[in-house]
């Protein structure tokens, strides 16, 4: 499968008005940018945002916001590609670690992540 990561704009902006039905992100000058899909996906949508000097964050995991952003190691979570505003491809590999990761982070959103991925697998 191709999993993706959607970008979501720089966390200090727009983290906090993140919702399960956001379609947009701030930009620095207060423009406000659609976030890119890929059409090329077949496996999970993950969510990430950028913080100045810091690195990308995965910031969510389907319609599932994290409470604790995830930096991303993209040697381990992204089969080691960089990041940008168009969606990033990536195999089922580097999606294991991604969410292993991110359910240790983030226990209390454990439920609502499988949830996703068993849904996105047919299985609900």
């Amino acid at each position: 499968m191709k999993h993706t990561f959607i970008y979501k704009g720089r966390l200090s902006l727009n983290f906090d008005s993140l919702t399960a039905s956001t379609t947009h992100y701030k930009k620095p000058d207060g423009a406000k940018a659609e976030y890119l899909y890929s059409k090329s996906a077949d496996g999970l949508e993950f969510g990430f945002m950028e913080k100045r000097g810091t690195g990308a964050f995965a910031v969510t995991v389907g319609p599932v916001i994290l409470d604790v952003p995830l930096k991303i190691d993209p040697a381990r979570h992204t089969d080691g590609k960089g990041f940008g505003p168009s969606p990033m491809l990536f195999g089922d590999g580097s999606a294991k670690r991604l969410l292993a990761d991110v359910i240790r982070l983030n226990p209390q959103k454990a439920e609502a992540v499988i949830d996703y991925v068993w849904a996105g697998m047919g299985k609900q």
